[in-house]
């Protein structure tokens, strides 16, 4: 259980070469048009796999956002319309495919390691090995993450993914969630697992996450997440991971690429009506309670980089609703969850494959 390793090598003149082929590219995108093409024709699909100093544990946490050249081809995501911004009613091509795009021209980038490289070809490798299927537990930012999934890996394969609507993960849907003793009958929690990960096996995967539901003081919720870390660990043996919560950005709508002077103390400050403000302690609070449970393997996935990212949320310019600034667009800037989702499986699941 726990964080795997990996040999840590350091070496200046991979630095250099990483920077000197960064500025190349950054000259070029400064120049270069946005193009639309298949997302199998991603650029980096093509490029050397650098595997000097790989991230390990939460390195990846900490580096910037820096534009690069990403092509999409939006009809591969035609078939997801929840959160497809390109295909919502009266999007036309500067506010629908344009605004998507250029959410989409920016590539997280750590500032001491390299990440694995993604592309939906090796996603699909990783995938059909030993015949894995992912499921996205959890509330409707999981389902999104399952559909950007779905649209990386193209209709063929989307099979290998599939997603469960389970806002509170497995406790009742029907009773106020601030009361200390919520969610304390855990035989519930373990039966309503239980149909979850029916027709699952110890191979495949399972990627958790909620928050946006749960309203009250987070410490009144221990006794609940601790029931549910519990009833997983007692039905599932395969992997889990644990993706943590991202709060949404007020007036996302003024933003068109990520941004470095967004303060998430005042951010929390200003939507305590939308439980954003508690997602930090969320967190924090399940990361423990899952590491307490002792699950097989299990790997948070740290996604508060995207507290700079107010760009790529949804739009509901056909029903006159303004801005949605917690969900992201499919293909959109959540696409890097995904991309950081293959990252931490690559290590354990290549492993598991060559014993």
């Amino acid at each position: 259980m726990g964080w795997y390793k990996l040999p840590h090598a350091q070496s200046r003149r991979g630095c250099l070469i990483l920077a000197s082929i960064a500025l190349v590219r950054g000259a070029y995108f400064l120049t270069a048009p946005f193009q639309v093409r298949s997302i199998d024709a991603f650029p980096y699909q093509s490029s050397p796999v650098i595997r000097e100093n790989i991230c390990t544990g939460d390195q990846y946490r900490e580096g910037k956002w820096v534009k690069s050249q990403t092509t999409v081809d939006f009809d591969l995501c035609t078939h997801h319309l929840d959160w497809n911004c390109a295909a919502i009613d009266n999007f036309n091509q500067l506010n629908g495919s344009m605004r998507v795009g250029l959410s989409l021209q920016w590539k997280w980038v750590p500032q001491h390691c390299t990440l694995h490289k993604f592309s939906p070809e090796s996603m699909r490798e990783l995938l059909q090995t030993k015949g894995r299927k992912i499921r996205y537990v959890g509330d409707s930012l999981n389902q999104g993450m399952a559909e950007s999934m779905q649209c990386l890996l193209g209709k063929e394969y989307e099979h290998h993914v599939s997603h469960v609507r389970f806002d509170y993960l497995g406790c009742p849907d029907n009773l106020p969630t601030y009361t200390p003793d919520y969610c304390s009958n855990s035989s519930h929690v373990i039966h309503q697992w239980r149909k979850i990960v029916n027709n699952l096996q110890p191979r495949d995967i399972l990627v958790v996450n909620t928050g946006a539901h749960w309203f009250g003081d987070p410490n009144e919720k221990k006794l609940a997440f601790r029931n549910i870390a519990n009833a997983i660990a007692t039905v599932f043996n395969g992997t889990v991971i644990m993706r943590t919560t991202v709060m949404g950005h007020d007036s996302c709508e003024r933003f068109n690429e990520p941004t470095s002077n967004f303060n998430s103390s005042i951010q929390q400050k200003q939507t305590p009506s939308y439980n954003w403000a508690n997602f930090t302690h969320l967190n924090r609070l399940v990361h423990n309670t899952f590491l307490e449970a002792g699950l097989a393997t299990y790997l948070p996935l740290y996604v508060d980089m995207f507290e700079q990212r107010p760009d790529g949320h949804v739009q509901n310019s056909s029903k006159n609703e303004g801005m949605d600034c917690l969900h992201y667009c499919v293909p959109g800037p959540i696409h890097i969850w995904n991309e950081l989702l293959y990252h931490l499986l690559y290590t354990i699941l290549t492993d598991e494959d060559s014993v």
